[in-house]
């Protein structure tokens, strides 16, 4: 495994390497090395005769030929509601044609330029190119804050642009921007390369404690991923990566820290403190990313250790902190459950552990949003079962929403019970049991058929799997309910509940109240708003007053640590009953 991640090929070790997650399976071709004991467990026998092992568990002691699962393009996770802003970026870049110097006014060249554009100091850098350039043509002046920064031969005003980046733990989502009109030229999704290391953030951290060079592994990881979708994206798009100018990042505090090269083990243990939380200017050298050296990098403000500045970008796309009337709810689902409740009068938040199942991680079958993933599910009137793939491709695994649709109709038509177990075979009827086959010994739900996939497996809704849902479920709803008394607050008081997260553009409402991990009574109050982090982080881009608004919004945020509260483990192991 650590030899094709190590030259470039994208590996899912979920677990990070442990052995147990199978997500990092590959096909031996040619000779075929015998199962490792992992192997015959997470495999079945049908995969072992193909010759497909676990590229974690196999070292390298001869030749072999690997073939590997075609991953897919991820989808849906970069879109999301669309906001307005006025233009007001941090840099400006105006072209300037300065009059023939006379005798008779002395000022030096930087200060006619001071004169044309009202700025008010000059970078060294910015003076050194003063001194190249050809002051009898025109030329463009990039400054940010009445310093002039850099000079560029020409006119060259039309190549301005900026990047909004969301740092997910899963998902990394790249925008490209023009700072001249707003305009959203491209965008770029890949999977965070530091899911090598795990699939959640605490395995990550723990990679960096345990190992000398964890933490600058982690770090030049992720930066090698921002570095190379810059290059692609410039490319892509005729860009130069010196029209690159601003970056705004966001992000959960810890792979804030990781993209800093901070250590993150603080926010790992109790009392879960960051090194820092502030609002952070960078230059792109201190990052080592490559866009123009005169930019800047800022890196939005975080409320905790676990309420991290994407929560941040997600309130300010929806204007959480200035809405008046009743409290509002917002809920982003990743693999923490971040919740936040209140409106201009004040606002608390809370994090869950949710685990990373609704991405995929820790579930047999599943799987990012990309082309294959079963979305959508449902078993209609006769026991004939219906679902959608995303892109409408054969079908390969299951992403958070079709986990939530098929554990609904498990729980409608009776398949498992109030506690999460799958009713033994003499309780169910013939037309159930059709649908009943076993994974591991244990009894499992059959979603698609062998003869329907894309790689000749049943794709199967283990019992170990329906677990993972009932910790995930129960972790957000213990959170909602304890934030609500927090505030003093019910049902009946929430105008809208805001779901983020790419998740979100896919998840359904009714199958999340089904499984009780939205009350039945919040079902009607949803609003679906997808990737606000990445909006967020575009209107902070877009128009440099967001900054203090971020600002404000870490000010009047409370943040409200579950583990403290006596009722949360009571209330956690209520909520994960069906």
């Amino acid at each position: 495994m650590n030899l094709l991640v190590e030259n470039g090929f994208d590996i899912n070790p979920f677990c990070g390497g442990r052995g147990v997650c199978g997500k990092c399976r590959v096909k031996i071709g040619g000779k075929l090395p015998g199962p490792s004991r992992s192997d015959s467990k997470i495999l079945s026998p049908k995969e072992l005769e193909d010759g497909y092992r676990l590229s974690c568990q196999r070292a390298i002691e001869e030749d072999l030929e690997v073939i590997l699962d075609e991953d897919g393009e991820i989808t849906g996770l970069a879109s999301g509601l669309k906001t307005d802003t006025k233009l007001f970026p941090r840099f400006k870049k105006e072209c300037i044609h300065l009059e023939k110097p006379v005798l008779n006014d002395p000022r030096d060249f930087v200060r006619r330029v001071h004169d044309e554009l009202g700025t008010k100091n000059i970078s060294f850098q910015a003076l050194r190119e003063l001194d190249l350039v050809n002051k009898k043509k025109p030329f463009t002046v990039i400054s940010k804050a009445g310093e002039i920064v850099g000079i560029e031969v020409g006119d060259t005003k039309e190549g301005f642009f900026g990047l909004a980046v969301d740092i997910g733990t899963t998902v990394v989502v790249i925008y490209l921007l023009n700072l001249k009109t707003g305009e959203e030229i491209d965008v770029k999704t890949i999977y965070n390369p530091q899911r090598r290391f795990g699939a959640d953030v605490i395995s990550r951290v723990n990679h960096s404690i345990q190992n000398k060079d964890g933490k600058n592994e982690l770090q030049k990881l992720l930066l090698d991923g921002l570095n190379s979708s810059i290059t692609d994206l410039c490319s892509k798009n005729g860009i130069d990566k010196d029209y690159i100018f601003s970056v705004v990042i966001v992000g959960n505090t810890i792979m804030l820290h990781t993209l800093t090269g901070i250590n993150a083990d603080s926010v790992a243990r109790i009392p879960y403190i960051p090194v820092f939380s502030d609002f952070l200017k960078l230059k792109p050298a201190e990052l080592d990313l490559e866009i123009n050296p005169q930019g800047e990098v800022q890196l939005l403000p975080s409320i905790s250790g676990y309420i991290g500045a994407d929560l941040v970008a997600d309130m300010l796309a929806v204007d959480f902190h200035s809405l008046k009337g009743a409290p509002n709810m917002l809920i982003d689902i990743g693999t923490n459950g971040e919740i936040v409740l209140g409106n201009k009068k004040g606002i608390v938040a809370c994090s869950t552990a949710a685990g990373p199942a609704f991405e995929g991680a820790n579930i047999a079958f599943g799987m990012a949003g990309t082309g294959g993933a079963v979305s959508e599910f449902s078993i209609e009137d006769g026991g004939n079962a219906q679902y959608k793939t995303i892109e409408n491709k054969p079908p390969r695994g299951i992403c958070g929403s079709g986990l939530l649709d098929i554990v609904a109709e498990l729980c409608r038509l009776n398949f498992i019970k109030p506690t999460g177990a799958f009713y033994p075979p003499e309780e169910m009827s013939d037309w159930q049991k059709s649908f009943m086959t076993e994974k591991n010994g244990a009894p499992a739900f059959r979603v698609v058929g062998r003869e329907e996939s894309d790689n000749d497996r049943e794709i199967v809704l283990a019992q170990k799997d329906i677990r993972e849902v009932q910790l995930a479920k129960g972790a957000i709803a213990a959170g909602i309910n304890i934030l609500l008394e927090e505030a003093g607050l019910n049902f009946a008081d929430i105008g809208t509940v805001f779901l983020a997260g790419g998740f979100g553009n896919y998840l359904n409402p009714k199958s999340a109240a089904a499984i009780k991990m939205i009350p039945s009574e919040l079902e009607e109050k949803v609003l679906r708003i997808g990737n606000a982090a990445g909006e967020g982080a575009k209107l902070s881009l877009l128009n440099q007053e967001f900054e203090k608004q971020a600002n404000k919004i870490k000010e009047i945020t409370r943040y409200v640590e579950l583990s403290v509260k006596p009722e949360f483990q009571e209330r956690f192991v209520s909520a994960m009953e069906f």
